[in-house]
């Protein structure tokens, strides 16, 4: 009965067309929302874009701020080189508000550390070896939680030199020349630094690293001393630069 009811619709000419416009009508409204929906999804896309790139942003900022706050702090040298029994200081740079400060050392029987104020320490050296002097800064942060930065620096014991010689015991030079002379130590892995003075500095002049300027014409001797008191000394000649008679009074 069903099927005969569909056949004799068919046959009606109005019936068709009225279906045909019910047909077109509901291909357009799908058309239409497929058009919102593809919209729809390009907006959310970017709004997720959008919410990507703000907490990309915020990552950013929040780094380059902890960067910052790293970085603001500094000490006074990153590595050192002392003998035994010296003592030296070591200073935290840049600290511009309230904030406690820690010093220590990563091995005592290597490196003695106490602090002297609230940014500067003093170290010393107890035997040949390494150690790192740890510094911890803290400083109070967002809602009261503390804000830690960690610094250190690196140093080197060696043992006292026992005794130095110059490796040339004679030298010429010419005036207003300069050079640096050659001085060995023992133990060799000392770095005991000797101290240099000129018997005559008009003739001869001498800087704390062993490099001498020749000034007039003449002989000076330069002496090294390290702090066991042993010496070692190197005679100096000054000769003229070709035709220049260049001589102290």
């Amino acid at each position: 009965m069903i099927f005969i009811l569909i056949w004799v619709k068919c046959n009606n000419e109005k019936w068709r067309v009225n279906m045909y416009k019910m047909a077109e009508k509901m291909r357009r409204g799908i058309s239409f929302l497929m058009i919102v929906l593809v919209f729809l999804a390009m907006g959310m896309a970017g709004v997720r874009t959008s919410a990507a790139e703000k907490n990309t942003t915020s990552i950013n900022s929040i780094r380059n701020r902890n960067k910052k706050s790293v970085d603001e702090y500094e000490l006074s040298k990153q590595k050192d080189e002392i003998i035994v029994k010296e003592k030296k200081r070591l200073s935290v740079l840049n600290i511009k508000r309230e904030c406690n400060i820690e010093f220590s050392s990563s091995d005592t029987n290597v490196l003695g550390v106490k602090k002297l104020s609230d940014n500067t320490c003093e170290y010393r050296g107890k035997r040949v070896g390494s150690a790192d002097i740890n510094v911890k800064i803290t400083k109070p942060g967002f809602l009261f939680m503390p804000d830690t930065t960690y610094l250190k620096c690196r140093v080197e014991v060696s043992p006292k030199a026992v005794s130095i010689r110059f490796t040339k015991k004679k030298i010429k030079i010419k005036s207003g020349n300069s050079k640096k002379l050659k001085l060995t130590t023992r133990p060799s892995i000392s770095k005991e630094k000797a101290t240099f003075v000129s018997s005559d500095t008009d003739i001869v002049q001498v800087d704390s690293k062993g490099r001498i300027t020749a000034g007039f014409i003449g002989t000076a001797t330069i002496t090294a001393r390290i702090s066991n008191g042993k010496v070692a000394k190197c005679r100096v000649e000054v000769r003229a630069p070709g035709n220049n008679k260049k001589q102290k009074n």
